[in-house]
């Protein structure tokens, strides 16, 4: 599985954390590999997170 881009790449542009995310191919991993931080930037900037379904 690929290492998310993190904190360093995607700074706080909620587009490109939200892009990132509905890229991925398994989101519970990807949410899993994001250190603390980062997941909780991730439930800021996408509120309505649902493992199984894309964020549009």
């Amino acid at each position: 599985m690929a290492r998310p881009s993190g904190f360093r790449r995607l700074c706080l542009s909620k587009a490109k954390w939200k892009k990132e995310f509905r890229q991925t191919h398994l989101p519970k991993g990807h949410y899993a590999r994001l250190s603390p931080l980062e997941q909780w930037l991730l439930r800021r900037f996408c509120p309505k997170i649902d493992f199984v379904k894309i964020i549009k």
